[in-house]
Parts: C-alpha cells; structure tokens; sequence
C-alpha cells in the first residue's frame, strides 16, 4: 500500500473495519531517490501515512527497494538507519 494515501480518516476506517497490519512500500529514504523513481512519493507523505497508521492503532511494516537509479551503498546504509529509528 501506498504510504501517501493514507490520512487519519483512511486509517481510521482500516482500523474499524478490522485492519490490524498494513504494510508500505516505502521504496527509500532519500528524497532525491524517491523523486527519481517516478512514483511521485515524498518523504513527507510516507511520514504522514506511516504516522496515521500507527495512531489508528495499527501494526505498521515497510519495505524498501535498492538498487534505484542513484542509489548507492552509503543510501543504503542511511536508509537502514533511519528505518531502525522509525517511529513504526
């Protein structure tokens, strides 16, 4: 599921309706990676969806891809330390 369509409302309704997990494709942590994929999300959209998620109550997991044009091995690596730090 994508991280940017999720608002309160939407995680609020997953959540009555029985939605107890949700997991993301978060892709990466890099903005400049994120925009060069062309999936058009955003690091603010996958931390509102994130953020909504687990106030609606839900268990949240997230993926990412590696290997996306630019990504390079010090990304990766950044990008494990912010997933470990992640608020999820």
């Amino acid at each position: 599921m994508r991280a940017d369509t999720v608002d309160a409302e939407v995680a609020e309704a997953m959540a009555l309706a029985g939605c107890q997990r949700v997991y993301f494709g978060v892709e990466s942590g890099s903005e400049s990676i994120l925009k060069r994929s062309g999936k058009q999300l955003t690091k603010e959209g996958i931390r509102a969806g994130l953020t909504a998620a687990k106030a609606a109550g839900m268990r949240v997991k997230t993926g990412g891809i590696y290997g996306l044009p630019g990504s390079l091995e010090e990304q990766c690596g950044r990008r494990c330390e912010r997933v470990g730090n992640a608020p999820v």
